[in-house]
């Protein structure tokens, strides 16, 4: 019994650990500031109607939309009512990643101060090295999949997400002109990039605590 706390602290952080990179990062690449870095690295689509000006400016306020710190203004005259109920549906989606975000990282600071503070370090050590190892996993997984096949994995991804054919538009779509297939993938490199470093960082912390 005296056992018990200890342990359902270890699952915790085991659980908690890639929950909180992988939402972390997330969170971090739908920012305004890594979209303006990727602008500089991805050129419009061929068909693009709108300067690199205009792209950039709309999808600012777009990040800042779904964020909920900015009206879309004038840029809405250019979306239809689709693309307007998508990025309603991925406001709601950030809105729900920030929210268990904070929830896992609260519970693993709690778990990681108890098992510390309370004579169980190596408890301790021993859930940061599985949930480095279960990071790693994820990583791979993710690698693998979108090696074989981004385009599946991107559409595997929103189908989980977002309501059926929601998130679906022509090549000559607003949405698709300001964040093209290139985007997504620069973005999922920085987050397998970001994802590795913190896991290898996760898993040395656990050998030398």
């Amino acid at each position: 019994m005296a056992q018990t706390l200890p342990n359902v602290c270890t699952v915790t952080i085991v659980i908690t650990i890639p929950l909180f990179l992988i939402l972390t990062n997330v969170l971090l690449l739908a920012s305004p500031v890594f979209v303006r870095y990727e602008y500089r690295k991805v050129p419009a689509p061929e068909a693009c109607i709108l300067s690199d000006d205009e792209r950039l400016e709309m999808a600012m306020k777009i990040v800042k939309y779904i964020h909920g710190k900015e009206a879309l203004d004038n840029v809405q005259t250019y979306l239809t009512e689709k693309e307007l109920s998508h990025l309603s549906d991925v406001s709601l989606v950030l809105k729900r990643a920030r929210i268990l975000q904070a929830i896992s990282d609260i519970a693993l600071v709690l778990s990681s101060s108890f098992l510390s503070t309370k004579g169980y370090r190596s408890d301790l050590r021993r859930s940061m090295i599985l949930g480095s190892i279960v990071s790693f996993s994820v990583f791979f997984t993710c690698f693998l999949i979108a090696l074989m096949n981004f385009r599946l994995f991107f559409i595997w991804l929103h189908s989980i997400l977002f309501p059926p054919g929601s998130w679906m538009f022509n090549p000559t779509s607003i949405l698709i002109q300001l964040f093209p297939e290139g985007f997504w993938i620069e973005m999922f490199r920085t987050f397998l990039f970001l994802l590795l470093v913190e896991s290898s960082l996760a898993l040395l912390s656990g050998f030398f605590l």
